[in-house]
């Protein structure tokens, strides 16, 4: 009973977040709920026991809506800041990471210490373009630029705006012709697990051609590097884009990659072990806020792949993503990478035995039908976001998802060890780094000959009323999820 109203009241929590982030007016959202209300009542009213979850259910909705305007408050003290600036300003800022490479720029993540010599209230985070010259600026480093501040608009009914805010940035700037003033020494163990990562990637780029390097730098460590255009578009087209990506359902797959030894250990040593390594693997990559969120649902897919009790499943994954949209409650509307790492950790909870059922007649030798049946487990609750999301689905997403994914967790097992013994004899290392090629460059084939395909891709433009089908989508899912519960 206490973990159903646990339950039943987080999703009235987050839904009350949604639904003020939504409207943006508190009173617009205390008639939602109104509504909502009415309707159980209408369902339940002889069901005493429903009414006291109810009960809390209205005040975890409240609670959101006001959670929610306090965040729209300080995102609007936020903007009031950044618009006092109109043409070149003197922009100081730190280096927090490397966020992408992109068409000649690296592209970094940079917290705003001063705009003319005018310091924000709040943590305020910028895109910081610096052209690709080779070196790289290093985490801490303090740069001083003269550049514009292009604040972020909307296009084609998408809100832009919103969903870099949502993700922490206000804006970008230019910062050619950039000068150091200053460093913020990381500590001694960050800056080793820097290096370690850099070498790894050198490494990778030595044993590897270009576009496999860049694959297999994306699965294994979360790499940003530039893939090229025609390649990226073909990923995209082929929907296999999730692959390239941190999420929680690339972090899954590297879970079973490593479910490949720690079965043979005692099974109350398996999940310490792996708690382990999805920690050194979040801090190997760099512990934003996307992969801290991907390592924990990682975490908990892991738990599910344990057989571990749904509810309690169901439960710590509520009250993960509670905690963090109470830290970020604009993400919950517009952050679409927050959203597939959920719901393709709901999807697993839900329905991963069911595919595994379908394909129990592929061998699980290396885990291969656990790495298909995870993949179209978390596909079944991604397609409706992808579309919303992207405007655009792969019709031939379950085929190449099928060709595909059972070769990830080998591709990652060969990759890391190529990586491993080419640190020690460099020619053992490229020969099992040519197993790892022969699977990736399979993947590669894959992508590119579906993805050049462009009439396969299912294109909907759902442009202003995109939000309306999101919260329609929203109400559905949790129906679903009340659903299982009520079967349950």
């Amino acid at each position: 009973m206490k973990i159903n109203i646990f339950i039943f009241s987080s999703i009235f929590y987050i839904s009350g977040i949604f639904i003020n982030n939504f409207f943006g007016n508190i009173l617009f959202s205390f008639i939602v709920l109104l509504l909502v209300e009415l309707f159980f009542l209408i369902i339940y009213l002889k069901n005493k026991k429903f009414l006291n979850i109810q009960l809390f259910g209205t005040f975890a909705f409240i609670l959101g809506i006001f959670i929610s305007s306090f965040n729209l408050e300080k995102i609007e003290e936020n903007l009031n800041f950044v618009n006092k600036f109109t043409g070149k300003t003197e922009i100081i800022s730190e280096i927090e990471e490397v966020k992408e490479v992109k068409e000649g720029d690296i592209i970094y993540k940079g917290r705003i210490i001063s705009i003319d010599n005018l310091k924000p209230k709040n943590d305020i985070y910028a895109e910081t373009f610096v052209k690709n010259k080779g070196n790289r600026l290093k985490k801490g480093e303090i740069i001083k630029a003269n550049s514009k501040v292009y604040v972020y608009k909307d296009s084609s009914g998408f809100s832009y705006k919103k969903f870099m805010i949502s993700n922490g940035y206000y804006f970008k700037y230019y910062a050619n012709g950039f000068t150091k003033i200053g460093e913020n020494k990381v500590n001694f163990l960050e800056e080793k697990i820097i290096g370690l990562r850099e070498e790894m990637l050198s490494i990778i780029r030595k044993i590897y051609p270009e576009k496999e390097a860049i694959f297999l730098g994306g699965i294994l460590l979360g790499a940003r590097e530039e893939l090229p255009k025609e390649l990226k578009q073909n990923f995209n087209n082929s929907g296999l884009t999730h692959f390239i990506a941190v999420s929680g359902f690339n972090i899954t797959i590297l879970i079973v990659f490593f479910s490949i030894f720690l079965k043979y250990l005692p099974k109350y040593f398996q999940i310490p072990v792996m708690s382990i390594i999805i920690l050194l693997f979040v801090i190997l990559v760099g512990p934003s806020a996307p992969v801290v969120r991907a390592g924990i649902m990682g975490f908990i897919g892991y738990l599910v792949l344990q057989n571990g009790r749904q509810n309690n499943i169901l439960a710590t994954s509520l009250l993960t993503l509670l905690i963090m949209i109470s830290f970020n409650p604009l993400s919950i509307n517009h952050d679409i990478s927050l959203h597939l790492s959920f719901l393709a950790v709901f999807g697993i909870i839900y329905t991963e035995k069911f595919f595994n059922r379908i394909f129990k007649f592929l061998p699980n030798v290396f885990e291969i039908r656990t790495a298909i049946s995870i993949t179209f487990s978390a596909l079944v609750f991604t397609l409706p976001v992808m579309m919303f999301g992207f405007g655009r689905v792969s019709t031939v997403s379950p085929i190449t998802n099928l060709l595909v994914s059972w070769s990830i967790p080998l591709a990652m097992l060969f990759g890391f060890l190529s990586i491993v013994f080419y640190a020690f004899f460099a020619k053992l290392g490229i020969i099992i780094g040519f197993f790892a090629y022969l699977l990736l460059r399979w993947n590669i084939e894959i992508v590119n000959f579906f993805g050049s395909m462009d009439f396969l891709v299912l294109k909907s433009d759902f442009g202003e009323y995109k939000g309306y089908y999101q919260l329609i989508y929203l109400i559905i899912f949790t129906f679903i999820i009340i659903y299982f519960k009520k079967k349950d």
